[in-house]
């Protein structure tokens, strides 16, 4: 269980702010005074932070000494909340972790997050044959301006929707059934993609030798990877970051399927991690709740070709969000669909094809950016992608992209700047 709730930050730790305003910092670590000389262990021992242990502190002490000294002097200010990450750079947990030993987590720098929808590179399908027949890599498929922006990102997250390796056979009764080279997975380097969600209904296209080879790719690659594995529990593993001081888990699980093919994890067998029955799925999020200051769920859903949101999708969702999600973000559909709160957390709930098909289709970049009191904002990219093509969209196009976004959102809208909002 949590020791400190980390969820909710939005007061600024006036005594804190105001000690660092006034004096600055040099006069800040050095303003603790004390009529006799006492140990700082002993008044470690004497501050009373609800359930945090004094082994925690004096470790803290000895291990960022100025760092705490601020963050002392905020304690005898009196803050309502405790100011892990206005003193430390990092929240509470990351503290934790690094006090534990724990180095489950990949860090970068920056305070941004970018999600991509559908992408493919099968050589037996547009994406990678477009790549192919151009010649140019990369740049064959997505322009220059998209590129860049992707490359701005502390990470990159995608959707990998086809197997990779060789051999294997396409699975019986399934009309569609995509593979792709190791190049052509190590496409997703070239557009800064880290991490790749592998809960969907075409990663075990060609069987399980495939499916095992592709998880191996990836990893030789470097490229991180959630919902599927050689068991239930490498499937179910959360892929950690830390961004901007705060843990980030993300967890990815798929109900995309009218005709059930993709074979689920099981304790000894491969396959995906599904939530057809939301329950397990529900189980994780509430494990990476505990773990992380914020969880992020990836759902493989819908409908193909179609905005209207399934009842099922808008049900589930509120559950996940009730479990401990912070955000949810869905793909599968092949177009956009609209936006909703809940709880104040949103919901994308489908980010269409980025790349991955000649279909003339909306698409979109949503990018997760963290702000100076940890909140989270979205923001919301228009493009679109056209002739095995992605590009952003500007000016009159980008407008006319937002106000469908509108009409399909719940309770959600986008202003002209891209802002993803509340109504209120």
């Amino acid at each position: 269980m949590k020791m400190v709730r980390m969820k909710k930050r939005g007061k600024v730790f006036i005594g804190c702010v105001l000690l660092l305003i006034s004096y600055g910092v040099y006069t800040l670590i050095n303003s603790i005074e004390f009529e006799e000389e006492v140990a700082i262990e002993e008044l470690i021992v004497e501050m009373e932070i609800v359930n945090v242990d004094i082994d925690f502190l004096l470790w803290l002490n000895e291990n960022y000494g100025e760092e705490f000294l601020v963050f002392y002097d905020c304690y005898l200010a009196g803050f309502e909340e405790v100011p892990w990450h206005e003193c430390f750079g990092m929240s509470y947990l990351v503290l934790c972790d690094e006090y534990n030993g724990i180095e489950e987590s990949i860090e970068v720098s920056g305070n941004t997050i970018s999600f991509l929808g559908d992408v493919s590179f099968a050589d037996n399908y547009d994406g990678g044959q477009a790549v192919d027949e151009r010649g140019i890599g990369i740049e064959g498929v997505l322009s220059r301006d998209v590129l860049d922006y992707l490359f701005e990102q502390s990470l990159v997250i995608a959707n990998a929707e086809f197997a990779v390796g060789e051999g294997g056979s396409p699975l019986e009764d399934k009309y569609y059934t995509f593979i792709g080279t190791s190049e052509k997975a190590a496409l997703f380097q070239d557009m800064n993609v880290g991490l790749v969600t592998l809960a969907n209904n075409h990663i075990y296209d060609y069987g399980g030798e495939v499916f095992s080879q592709t998880l191996e790719i990836y990893d030789d690659l470097g490229i991180e990877t959630i919902g599927a594995g050689e068991n239930i529990e490498e499937a179910s593993q959360a892929a950690y970051y830390i961004v901007d001081g705060y843990k980030f888990a993300f967890v990815n699980a798929n109900r995309s399927e009218k005709t059930i093919l993709t074979p689920g994890a099981t304790e000894d067998s491969a396959g995906v991690v599904r939530c057809y029955d939301p329950e397990y799925f529900i189980s994780m999020i509430e494990t990476e709740e505990e773990k992380a200051d914020y969880v992020i769920a990836i759902v493989h859903w819908g409908t193909e070709y179609s905005e209207e949101i399934e009842d099922v999708m808008l049900e589930t969702s509120h559950l996940y969000i009730d479990a401990g999600a912070d955000a949810i973000v869905g793909h599968h559909a092949h177009v956009l669909q609209g936006i909703e709160y809940y709880d104040g957390k949103p919901i994308f709930y489908n980010l269409g094809n980025f790349l991955f098909n000649d279909k003339t289709l909306d698409t979109a970049i949503v990018t997760l950016e963290i702000e100076e009191d940890g909140s989270l904002e979205y923001i919301f990219l228009p493009c679109l992608q056209e002739d095995v093509f992605t590009n952003f969209v500007y000016d009159q196009d980008a407008l006319d992209l937002i106000e469908k976004m509108n009409g399909w959102g719940i309770n959600a809208y986008i202003d002209e700047q891209g802002n993803v909002l509340e109504k209120e």
